[in-house]
């Protein structure tokens, strides 16, 4: 069996950049502050970060750095 383009395509983004649910960076955001500066930076605004989480799923991905390539 071999995937579609659009397989593939979906496939890779993931071996180029780290990614994390939006539920966990405001979980993360809410108790460290490093990672409130990084949400910040992702374009996140300070009072979202301070409620709590209401939504019954893990909201999107969010692409949070790019994987560091070793040669």
């Amino acid at each position: 069996m071999t995937l579609s383009k659009e397989q593939i395509a979906g496939k890779t983004k993931y071996l180029t950049h780290f990614w994390i649910w939006e539920r966990d960076l405001h979980w993360l955001a809410n108790r460290y502050d490093m990672w409130q500066i990084k949400a910040a930076e992702l374009g996140f605004r300070v009072d979202w970060l301070l409620k709590t989480w209401t939504h019954p799923d893990a909201g999107r991905h969010i692409r949070y750095m790019e994987i560091p390539k070793f040669t």
